[in-house]
């Protein structure tokens, strides 16, 4: 029983990994551009981070997401993908760069 959470979290992120890949890009971020005054520019940005992140492969953004969004350690995000901490600090650093350029890239759009 203590181990459902990890374990399930483990199976839930491998679905999703393995239907993002077959699928190709999948965008279910809800971003509106109807903000209150004063806000539209951090809609924005909001949605050309949304359009970057959608550019990126889908390990990038598993690694992102469960880093980032879910705020794992390194240590448990390298659990639950079953690799090596030090391999999980260079592909959210690869990865992160990759997201940097293709905001960048948006922005010029």
């Amino acid at each position: 029983p203590e181990a459902f959470r990890a374990w399930f979290r483990r199976h839930v992120v491998r679905a999703a990994l393995r239907a993002a890949e077959r699928r190709g890009r999948v965008v279910e971020l809800d971003l509106s551009t109807a903000a209150p005054d004063g806000e539209l520019d951090q809609a924005l940005d909001r949605r050309t981070l949304a359009r970057a992140f959608d550019r990126l492969d889908a390990r990038d953004r598993l690694l992102l997401t469960l880093h980032h969004f879910w705020n794992l350690p390194i240590a448990e995000t390298a659990a639950h993908l079953g690799i090596p901490e030090g391999t999980v600090k260079s592909r959210i650093h690869y990865a992160m760069d990759r997201l940097r350029a293709a905001f960048a890239a948006e922005e010029r759009r």
